[in-house]
């Protein structure tokens, strides 16, 4: 089951350049090595270190820009001791069916 961090993190992955968002996973997911990455991907391992902090970079944004909205934005939910009824009502209800 997913938690909410890990589908944060495959969002801000899915809004990464497709060949950034590769690079991340065959990191990250598949265990790979710079070296093999770049194998793999067919450019210079040096390149593969250097789209890997630019993309890290950019996923670190992403998620910050995505709790900073959603700290904004979360609604308040007042604690039962934050909330008083009204004098006139109690937890007795008067029973239409005995009224006559």
């Amino acid at each position: 089951m997913w938690d909410d961090s890990a589908i944060e993190v495959r969002d801000a992955l899915d809004r990464l350049p497709e060949g950034d968002a590769e690079l991340i996973r065959l990191i990250y997911w598949d265990g790979l090595r710079s070296h093999e990455v770049a194998k793999v991907l067919g450019i210079n391992p040096s390149t593969v270190r250097s789209r890997l902090s630019r993309a890290k970079e950019q996923l670190r944004g992403s998620l910050e820009n995505r709790r900073a909205i959603v700290s904004s934005t979360q609604v308040y939910e007042p604690r039962p001791s934050d909330v008083s009824l009204p004098a006139h009502r109690t937890d007795q209800r008067r029973d239409p069916s005995a009224e006559s």
